[in-house]
């Protein structure tokens, strides 16, 4: 049986103010730019709503997940409604969802 190579860590030297980069150096392009937060209201025609997966998704093609508290089983294709979100991360997460009475099937 050979014997398994041991792996050596070298220290690293010391750090002097030469070696770091000042803040305003810093390319912008390392800052994550999903994680800022956003929303509003719209409107629209749902084309399809998923109880399980918890989402509306209107004809526009927007996709809106919604809180745990929030009843789906009421709305149907078809329906206008009214919808408040906020986006964060790529995902639009939806707070509030009312049928449009004027515009209601």
């Amino acid at each position: 049986m050979k014997p398994v190579p041991q792996a050596t860590v070298a220290k690293p030297e010391a750090e002097t103010s030469a070696d770091l980069i000042p803040v305003e150096m810093i390319p912008v392009a390392l800052i994550p730019v999903g994680l800022s937060s956003s929303g509003g209201k719209t409107s629209g025609r749902i084309r399809s709503t998923d109880a399980v997966a918890r989402t509306v998704t209107l004809e526009t093609g927007r996709i809106y997940h919604s809180e745990t508290r929030l009843d789906l089983s009421n709305f149907k294709s078809g329906d206008h409604v009214n919808v408040t979100y906020t986006e964060a991360c790529g995902k639009r997460h939806s707070s509030a969802v009312t049928l449009t009475p004027d515009l209601a099937t």
